[in-house]
């Protein structure tokens, strides 16, 4: 007994800082451009951490960030847009009053600069990417009759505007794949679904198809929901989403204890699976600049979440193919790996209750 609880105490102290960890750092673009009469504007939603990475806004050193302080603070934090988001297009643009705004739950300081473009602006953004490698600008523009959406990273910097809609499916894909790996909650999930099987002492080439079968049920249930939210059929109280994600993988952790269920994994993986799927539609909302996913949108990070998580189960059985079949795994491992996972799913229960 001692080994195991041995076993639970390292992995749940490994553990704790995934169930802390805070959503990349992001930002929001808007430009929109009218070729007739040559009316420009963008918008810039960034948020008040990381505006104040940058500039020093507490100028009374009480460590609380004031509007007023905010507001004298304008033509620095202007002159810093202006320097960090280059437009081409030879404009001539004024700034607008400051404002505030929130994007999942956390306070952003808005941005506008309107005026004239002779032709249609280039933007090349520059923010936060040598700093933060993590940091994502979600771009949203309008052309005249055409729309689109993209997402900027320290490897593509650019966005031009064009007349044609398009919505950056690769980009998304990209966000997919991101997504996927750094949301704990959704790995940890498909992980106590496969421990069972990789700790059956058969050959690991006798795993792949009902490993296949628990990631295509999982796969198929949250690109339903992801789907459906997406396109604005069902609404979900985003309030209860995260928590009952959170509850899904308590819930998988302790039914790893009746084995008599590893033969409804897959039932399992496709029922937990549409909860997990509108955690993936908040997400995807909140990457597009206005809310609205175009389809190739959905599609692209639909597919990089699936390619992300073939990649993950890959690794997986590639990483356990020297031990899984072990003693050990079997009676300390596994056992233990289900027991933290619990005990770090209950901490993210408790934090994302409403209050």
């Amino acid at each position: 007994m001692m080994p195991l609880l041995r076993a639970v105490a390292v992995m749940i102290l490994l553990l704790p800082s995934t169930s802390l960890a805070h959503k990349p750092s992001d930002a929001f673009v808007w430009l929109d451009f009218d070729s007739d009469s040559g009316a420009f504007e963008i918008r810039w939603d960034v948020t008040l951490q990381d505006i104040t990475r940058e500039l020093p806004f507490d100028t009374d050193a009480d460590r609380q960030l004031r509007w007023n302080e905010m507001l004298a603070g304008a033509g620095a934090v202007y002159g810093l847009m202006q320097k960090q988001l280059r437009l081409s297009g030879d404009c001539t643009l004024n700034p607008g009053p400051l404002q505030l705004a929130e994007h999942a739950g956390e306070r952003y300081l808005v941005l506008i600069r309107s005026g004239t473009c002779r032709t249609a602006p280039e933007l090349q953004y520059g923010f936060l990417f040598d700093a933060d490698p993590s940091h994502r600008v979600f771009i949203g523009s309008s052309m005249d009759s055409a729309s689109s959406q993209s997402v900027l990273s320290p490897d593509t910097r650019t966005f031009v505007m064009t007349a044609d809609a398009h919505s950056g499916f690769f980009a998304f894909l990209v966000s997919g794949v991101e997504h996927i790996w750094g949301g704990y909650d959704h790995l940890a999930f498909l992980l106590l679904l496969a421990l069972p099987l990789l700790a059956r002492n058969v050959q690991l080439k006798t795993l792949w198809k009902p490993l296949l079968v628990i990631v295509t049920a999982f796969t198929v249930a949250h690109s339903i929901t992801l789907s459906l939210t997406a396109l604005g059929v069902v609404q979900p109280p985003a309030r209860w989403v995260e928590p009952a994600i959170a509850a899904s993988v308590v819930l998988a952790a302790l039914l790893n204890f009746v084995p008599r269920l590893a033969r409804y994994a897959a039932l399992l993986a496709f029922g937990f699976g549409l909860i997990h799927g509108f955690g993936f539609a908040g997400a995807l909302a909140e990457m597009t600049a206005d809310g609205r996913v175009p389809l190739t949108a959905l599609a692209g990070f639909n597919l990089g979440v699936e390619t992300g998580q073939l990649i993950v189960v890959a690794a997986l059985l590639a990483l356990s193919a020297g031990w899984r079949r072990r003693p050990f795994f079997r009676q300390w491992i596994a056992p233990a790996a289900s027991i933290a996972m619990a005990v770090v799913a209950a901490g993210w229960l408790w934090q994302r209750w409403p209050a």
